[in-house]
């Protein structure tokens, strides 16, 4: 059997079909005159309900084999073909009996993995979007909605940018916002070293939030090209980050104000693991 080709065609059909009925239920909410916050929210349960109709629903929630199939990558080449062949053939091989009975073969298993997969992709993408979805809810031009974060609704669509502005002021603010220079030196460090963190685990942001953090750290001291490098503050934060402090209550201080500092430039990879290191802290 074809693993790949199996949970493909399953992945694709169901995700179209969840797109479709949230996006669906976006329009017959627009129709009605609710407001978007509801209708958003509605949207995502239409598509979910398709999901939960499955009788193996329940499984899924309180198992993670779905998560093989994320973003990070278990093999160099050939990952999801390798992953459908091995990790996630074994999870279903190990399943306890009363569980197995849940699903005919391994290949229904795995049909309802990538059901599950598409369902969480889409209500991610709706998540993404959610902004870009309300602007266009309250211009009524949802049918220019492209599914893509990638699309220029700004320059393409009539009304976007003036409703956009409304509906989310602060968001000019920090798009209009050119100074890079926003963090302390000791913040800059701090900022490079979680970079670091995440090449050392093999799980990078995308190069974009590199390059982000790379425009914001900007550091510029000369004395790394010394010698004398390591006597350096901005050294030892690198390679200890906020362990470079001694007291827990001024790391968590520090962690907090990097935080708040970074969130107009979305830098959402870096965010989760200072959310992470501050929850340690706690």
């Amino acid at each position: 059997m074809d693993y790949l080709q199996t949970y493909n065609d399953a992945y694709h059909k169901n995700y179209e079909l969840f797109k479709k009925l949230a996006f669906e239920s976006l329009e017959s909410s627009k129709e009605m005159t609710r407001i978007f916050k509801d209708a958003f929210k509605l949207s995502i349960s239409k598509a979910s309900q398709k999901w939960h109709d499955d009788s193996s629903w329940e499984f899924f929630d309180s198992n993670s084999s779905y998560e093989l199939l994320g973003k990070d990558r278990r093999y160099e080449l050939n990952n999801t073909k390798k992953v459908l062949e091995n990790d996630l053939k074994e999870r279903f091989e190990n399943l306890e009996i009363k569980r197995k009975k849940m699903f005919v073969d391994y290949s229904d298993y795995l049909q309802k993995t990538a059901k599950k997969v598409a369902i969480e992709n889409v209500i991610e993408l709706l998540d993404t979007s959610k902004k870009v979805l309300n602007t266009l809810y309250t211009i009524d031009r949802l049918d220019s909605f492209n599914f893509s974060t990638k699309f220029d609704y700004e320059n393409k669509i009539d009304g976007y940018t003036s409703a956009y502005e409304s509906l989310f002021p602060n968001e000019k603010k920090a798009n209009e916002s050119t100074d890079t220079d926003v963090l302390n030196e000791n913040e800059k460090y701090l900022l490079l070293h979680i970079l670091f963190s995440f090449i050392e685990e093999s799980k990078k942001p995308t190069m974009v939030e590199i390059a982000k953090i790379i425009t914001l750290a900007n550091v510029h001291n000369e004395n790394f090209l010394t010698a004398k490098y390591k006597n350096q503050n901005g050294y030892k934060i690198l390679l200890n980050g906020h362990n470079h402090k001694v007291k827990k209550e001024v790391q968590r201080e520090w962690i907090k104000s990097l935080l708040e500092k970074i969130k107009p430039y979305k830098l959402e990879r870096t965010s989760d693991k200072l959310r992470m290191e501050l929850k340690k802290l706690n």
